[in-house]
């Protein structure tokens, strides 16, 4: 049997689960998942923001936002990190947030 914490969604198949982490995400170049969560970058809205949610589903969660572009994600065993440039900004940003 397949379940996801609200508001994500599981469905079951041919003996596997497909979750929707998250149903209202906009487009994201990269993502970064350790034990726990999912980690994208919503480079391409408005605001710039830098995202989490947890692997088991659930309310997602701002981590950073008005970051200019984030992409390209990644992370350690404290910290986030991901760089700006997406929206006109220059490409020499690299961003780090601790704790994740």
């Amino acid at each position: 049997m397949c379940s996801a914490n609200s508001p994500s969604t599981a469905t079951c198949g041919a003996g596997r689960c497909l979750f929707t982490l998250v149903s209202s995400a906009p487009p994201s170049s990269y993502i970064a998942v350790d034990a726990t969560s999912v980690y994208w970058a919503k480079c391409c809205d408005s605001d710039g923001t830098v995202m989490k949610v947890p692997t088991g589903g659930g309310t997602p969660a701002t981590l950073a936002s008005g970051q200019g572009g984030p992409i390209y994600i990644a992370f350690d065993a404290t910290s986030v990190y991901w760089t700006n440039g997406w929206l006109g900004e220059v490409w020499d940003r690299l961003m780090k947030l601790t704790p994740k």
